[in-house]
């Protein structure tokens, strides 16, 4: 009885995934004899089989009928390159400190390691353990695991520790806004104020609470509207900001029908004339109460004077803006005054010894709606010496604006006083001078006393 042995080449192939071997397929030894034989596997697995991780021996054995043997053996190698599996590996996360705190502790649960071929190690290389106290910032863990075969796994994550302070919230700055002509409230739009804080904002946040009644967007009324928001953190820690809008009229109340200037007639009796107008109702683009001052002039329905009066009236709206109406109003004197009384004409004889007379009389009476200045414009005063014959004595009543009236009458005064001598010589009886033959006497005449009259 003979032995032998045969040595093929050793397969080398990896494990399967997740699995600690492989199937393994490989070809069955050929054997040769010159008589009959039976082979049969005495060691290892079939082909086909799985093998394990590692180094597995195949041994065939041939014998013929003679008890004659030979075998053929071979190594399945089957090689673990995969690596552990680490599982629960916690995300990054945000762990908030107390308010005003320098920190937090912070806990989590470490992975998990398995491995395809037995128990993995698993130890933390990074960090701090759960349950540490964290200071503020970002803090970096890392877990490995390590397989039987040598091979690692890392699971990281960060721990981020923030402040508790209350979030911020920036308002627009404080606005001005003109009002339009025809346009008091002025339209406003304005973004959502931007807020800033350590962790994610509740649902709705910021919201507006002024309560006005006015956000962006909406036209805001004459005056000056707070706006105002806040904003709330998820630890009830809140923040607020405002700001105002504040519209600004600046356009002038108008009057739509302002009366014009117009001319009148004094009335009898009147220095001047009564007057109506209707007084003037102002207009403006904002809302509120218009004041109406009468500032110069009388009143609508009063009496206005001869001449030209100013009426002037202001108008002031609840921003103290200002406009005038004004208008003249004329009245014109076109009344003559008159004058009563005037004195008849009169007749009288010069007086004794006056070439003429004294005339006593009663000036007439001058009246006027206004008033009148009475002169005597022609003939001496009353009580004056009028002269022989007829003089015109005239008197004018002129008022103010002019207009003038004249009133005359004729004082006659007749001479009827004869002349006398206030010398008469008596007879005159002289004797011859032989000197003087031929000469004559002189002598005084008397001198005539003589009173002119007019025809």
């Amino acid at each position: 009885m003979a032995h032998g042995r045969v040595l093929s080449g050793d397969i080398t192939v990896p494990a399967s995934p997740g699995l600690c071997g492989t199937a393994v397929n490989y070809t069955i030894p050929v054997f040769a004899d010159n008589c009959s034989y039976l082979v049969e596997r005495t060691q290892g697995a079939a082909s086909g089989d799985f093998f394990p991780v590692g180094t597995t021996p195949v041994k065939h054995l041939a014998t013929d009928s003679a008890g004659n043997s030979v075998s053929c053996t071979f190594n399945v190698i089957v090689q673990d390159g995969e690596a552990p599996v680490l599982t629960g590996c916690p995300s990054n996360f945000i762990v908030q400190a107390p308010l005003a705190g320098t920190g937090a502790v912070a806990t989590w649960t470490p992975p998990i390691a398995s491995d395809n071929c037995g128990a993995a190690t698993i130890t933390q290389t990074v960090g701090q353990v759960p349950g540490s106290f964290l200071t503020l910032g970002a803090h970096v863990i890392t877990y490995t695991a390590t397989a039987p075969n040598g091979v690692t796994s890392t699971c990281t994550f960060t721990i981020t520790v923030i402040s508790n302070d209350a979030p911020t919230i920036t308002c627009p700055a404080n606005q001005v806004l003109y009002s339009a002509p025809f346009d008091c409230a002025q339209v406003f739009s304005y973004g959502i104020p931007p807020v800033v804080d350590d962790m994610a904002l509740p649902a709705g946040q910021p919201v507006q609470i002024d309560g006005t009644g006015h956000t962006s967007g909406s036209p805001f009324p004459l005056g000056s509207t707070v706006q105002t928001w806040r904003v709330t953190d998820s630890n009830s820690n809140s923040t607020t900001c405002s700001f105002t809008v504040q519209v600004i009229d600046t356009i002038m109340p108008s009057f739509p029908s302002c009366p014009t200037n117009v001319t009148i007639s004094a009335e009898p009796g009147e220095c001047g004339a009564h007057y109506t107008y209707a007084v003037p109702a102002p207009t403006d683009n904002c809302p509120g109460v218009i004041s109406v001052v009468r500032l110069l002039g009388p009143a609508s329905g009063n009496l206005f004077p001869i001449g030209s009066t100013l009426v002037r009236h202001r108008a002031m709206d609840t921003s103290g803006n200002t406009v005038r109406c004004q208008f003249y109003v004329t009245v014109v004197d076109d009344i003559f005054p008159t004058l009563s009384n005037c004195p008849a004409a009169i007749t009288l004889a010069a007086e004794p010894n006056e070439c003429g007379a004294h005339v006593t009389f009663t000036p007439p009476t001058a009246q006027d709606n206004c008033f009148a200045t009475l002169t005597r414009t022609a003939g001496p005063p009353s009580g004056a010496l009028f002269p022989i014959g007829d003089t015109s004595v005239e008197f004018t009543a002129t008022d103010p604006q002019g207009n003038s009236v004249t009133c005359d009458f004729n004082v006659h005064v007749d001479d009827l006083t004869a002349p006398v001598f206030t010398y008469c010589p008596d007879t005159l009886t002289v004797a011859s001078d032989p000197a003087n033959v031929g000469r004559w006497s002189t002598m005084r005449r008397p001198l005539p006393r003589t009173t002119v009259s007019r025809p």
